[in-house]
């Protein structure tokens, strides 16, 4: 199992997130490179919009791998030239084996 811990500030550390609750997504980008927008899709294009840097992934090479927890996500991707090339809604729920 793979942990991720914050270290700075005050207070006692915990875990970030935890490998059991996500997985890896693998995004076939069909241009070189650009950047990926992925972003809650609870909220409005509009208001991600305002948010865009702190979701844009650069990526060079046709594939972006991604590392998700389970929610509902809008997926951007736009080529380097700025054009949107592909988007798409990524309803993601983990399944719990019991």
């Amino acid at each position: 199992m793979a942990y991720c811990y914050l270290s700075a500030g005050s207070g006692s550390l915990g875990p970030l997130w935890s490998q059991d609750s996500t997985s890896t997504l693998v995004v076939d980008t069909n241009t070189n490179s650009g950047y990926i927008y992925v972003y809650n899709d609870a909220y409005s294009y509009q208001t991600a919009q305002n948010y865009m840097s702190f979701f844009e992934v650069p990526f060079s090479g046709s594939q972006v791998t991604l590392t998700l927890y389970p929610m509902t996500y809008a997926i951007l991707v736009y080529n380097s030239n700025g054009v949107m090339v592909g988007e798409a809604m990524l309803v993601y729920l983990k399944v719990r084996t019991l």
